[in-house]
């Protein structure tokens, strides 16, 4: 669940510079294959690409992607630090896809920030990623992580408002 994209919507997200940045495609295929240290090394270079083609989509959804694996596999700093870079390429935020990134990034920094016991800025992030999420299916679980963010902090009460409404999203599958 943590992964940028379901697999049923991925497409329908990849824009015309992505189809042509054989670094993203490799990346995407490496990430679908759990193959981390190698999707990272590619959406890195399909970074770069994006950068001299001044693509802010595409830098953003590939620093989002690395932050993610970074945050996967415990480097929670690195995580943080690279969803902050992503989220200065997302600017236009009545965009759909943009606010889907913003989304999605803010869910990532909001696990990186509980898994180093930071909850108060956990439950920050949730709460934006909730702000962007345009997708019910995903703020059921960014919900379902606030509420566990709220009850590292002992604040039962608001944890158990936000389980109700993880468990009220209508699932649309």
């Amino acid at each position: 669940t943590l992964f940028l994209f379901s697999c049923s919507k991925k497409e329908s997200l990849i824009t015309n510079e992505e189809h042509s940045n054989a670094n993203y495609k490799k990346a995407i295929t490496f990430r679908n294959e759990n193959k981390s240290d190698s999707a990272f090394y590619h959406f890195s270079k399909a970074k770069d690409l994006f950068l001299k083609t001044h693509d802010t989509i595409g830098i953003a959804k590939s620093l989002i992607n690395m932050a993610i694996i970074q945050s996967n596999s415990g480097d929670f700093h690195g995580g943080i630090e690279t969803s902050i870079q992503a989220n200065n390429y997302l600017k236009k935020e009545n965009d759909s896809l943009i606010k889907s990134l913003l989304a999605s990034n803010y869910n990532n920094m909001g696990i990186s920030s509980a898994s180093l016991f930071r909850y108060q800025n956990a439950v920050d992030s949730y709460k934006k990623a909730i702000e962007f999420s345009t997708i019910d299916q995903n703020k059921n679980s960014y919900y379902n992580n606030l509420g566990v963010a709220l009850l590292s902090l002992k604040q039962y009460k608001n944890a158990a408002l936000y389980f109700q409404k993880a468990l009220a999203t209508v699932d649309s599958l």
